[in-house]
């Protein structure tokens, strides 16, 4: 392994497999679940204590 690589001089390509990754996703939600997911969570201490 080098000790220092010229990463201008490197060429960069796109990855191939990007488009098998990602997909559209369609859900269906009523109003109901939307506020639910929607709604601010309360901020609790307890999750900010450090041990």
């Amino acid at each position: 392994m080098k000790e220092h690589y010229k990463f201008s001089k490197m060429k960069g390509r796109k990855n191939p497999y990007i488009k098998y990754l990602k997909q559209p996703v369609t859900m269906r939600m009523d109003r109901d679940t939307l506020t639910y997911f929607l709604k601010p969570l309360p901020r609790k201490r307890a999750f900010l204590i450090k041990a």
